[in-house]
């Protein structure tokens, strides 16, 4: 155990292509949450099985940490200005500073929802 979570089990095989262009698929378990990284409609093979591990285990850690999350706020606002360091928002009267990569893709006039979540 690691963290209090059982260790991860994996099954990876090959699932078609060519011998020169093989495809793979994985699946991941995790006590009782399983993935097998297959998110995108038409996504269904990866390339290598490191590939395939990789995304059936990122999308087994993002289930096991929401999956004992409780919503504590939901902010729904427009965007007032848009600085370098992030986007600045009205929110019932006051404002909210949001900072990081997301904000380059965000423009004034546009609306924005923020969810904070609890860890239980």
């Amino acid at each position: 155990m690691k963290n209090g979570l059982p260790m991860p089990t994996y099954q990876t095989h090959r699932a078609g292509g060519s011998e020169h262009q093989p495809q793979f698929r994985s699946t991941v378990v995790v006590g009782d949450v399983m993935g097998d990284g297959v998110s995108e409609p038409g996504q269904t093979f990866f390339k290598t099985k490191r590939v395939a591990e990789m995304a059936a285990a990122k999308q087994v850690y993002g289930r096991l940490f929401f999956r004992n999350t409780t919503e504590i706020m939901r902010i729904i606002g427009p965007v007032d200005t848009v600085h370098e360091s992030g986007v600045v928002a009205r929110v019932n009267g006051g404002k909210i500073l949001i900072s990081g990569p997301i904000s380059r893709h965000i423009t004034v006039g546009s609306t924005i929802e923020v969810r904070v979540t609890m860890k239980k």
